[in-house]
């Protein structure tokens, strides 16, 4: 008769090289095993005793259950769901989005169920969507301090009826930064300009 100790020493291999967090744990909650992964994701010491109610802060039991009983249909058991939903956590000071999925395991020749629990960290796709869809982004996507800066000046410079010369070495982006000027133009004007329509004349 298998047990849940025996999926969970076969299962240990299979989840160790994992980028994603793998929880395994018990009808009751119990976690069995995690991968390295998990102790990563919430900045946990690899030698910390594991608890879903508190992952260096975060109470993924109240998580799972919450999904569990928007997902359960009408008079179902949110305990037999799976699940698999979006959530903001705090890890260390440091907002962070999980995707969350979540299934049931049944443990052949037994009654008893395991849960598996995958951990996903999903922030940067996050951020990017969220720069994206800013309205007043000037359609430039970059995380360097300098560029970052440069777009905040092209955003104030738009403002204005002023002419604007980019300058620079041979492919370092000034047609992309005239895009993102003529972008940020129409969106602090919302309408056409002068300096949308006028040449843009590369040397």
């Amino acid at each position: 008769m298998t047990d849940s100790i025996e999926i969970v020493s076969l299962l240990k291999p299979l989840l160790k090289p994992l980028s994603e967090g793998v929880i395994v744990c018990n009808r009751n909650g119990l976690v069995l095993t995690a991968n390295d992964a998990v102790y990563s994701l919430f900045g946990l010491d690899r030698n910390s005793k594991l608890s879903l109610s508190n992952l260096n802060g975060h109470n993924l039991r109240s998580s799972l259950i919450r999904a569990g009983i928007n997902g359960a249909s009408e008079g179902g058991d949110y305990c037999e769901t799976i699940m698999d939903f979006e959530e903001q956590v705090n890890v260390t000071g440091v907002t962070r989005w999980f995707r969350i999925d979540s299934s049931l395991l049944d443990i052949p020749s037994n009654d008893d169920r395991l849960r598996m629990i995958v951990l996903r960290d999903i922030t940067a796709e996050k951020r990017l969507t969220a720069v994206i869809g800013e309205k007043d982004s000037c359609g430039f996507v970059s995380e360097d301090p300098d560029m970052l800066r440069l777009l905040e000046r092209i955003k104030v410079v738009a403002a204005s009826d002023a002419s604007v010369l980019f300058q620079g070495e041979s492919g370092t982006g000034k047609t992309e930064l005239r895009a993102s000027y003529t972008n940020a133009v129409a969106v602090a004007t919302n309408r056409s300009s002068r300096s949308t329509a006028a040449p843009f004349r590369p040397l």
